[in-house]
């Protein structure tokens, strides 16, 4: 699969991340703000926006976007960033906290599972990542633009 993605604004990197069936439009309110603070780095998944399906439209699952994102993101380099993701898009940013803490300044989602998150901030904690309970607590609420 290959993921369209466009890039607007400099500093460091912020994937925009959009919802399953949507593209990197669903961000267009905010990304102009974003981009004077960051790189924003949008994304199509596959079949969405300017993405071409894959061959096997049968492969599309939320665990072959999360592999298409980790294989984007270090495609590009391994400078931490930020993820801002929604639904699915979440989904991806939190599996790649979990296998590549290290790519990974902070974390913004929006409608998918808690416990998957539950377990990014568990983990990140665990190894040595996050300070502190609290500060693991405030992490899932993060705001990228204090970031």
């Amino acid at each position: 699969m290959t993921l369209a993605h466009t890039s607007l604004g400099s500093g460091p990197t912020c994937y925009l991340l959009p919802a399953n069936g949507h593209d990197a439009r669903d961000f267009s309110a905010v990304r102009p703000t974003l981009a004077t603070r960051f790189e924003t780095v949008a994304l199509d998944w596959p079949a969405m926006g300017s993405s071409p399906p894959p061959a096997d439209p049968g492969a599309m699952s939320a665990a072959a976007f999360a592999d298409e994102l980790e294989t984007f993101v270090l495609s590009r380099g391994s400078e931490p960033a930020v993820y801002i993701g929604h639904s699915i898009g979440g989904y991806a940013a939190c599996r790649l906290a979990l296998r590549h803490p290290e790519l990974v300044r902070a974390l913004v989602r929006k409608g998918e599972e808690k416990l998957l998150v539950d377990r990014v901030v568990a983990r990140l904690v665990e190894q040595g990542l996050l300070d502190d309970a609290a500060f693991a607590q405030s992490f899932t609420r993060a705001k990228v633009l204090g970031a």
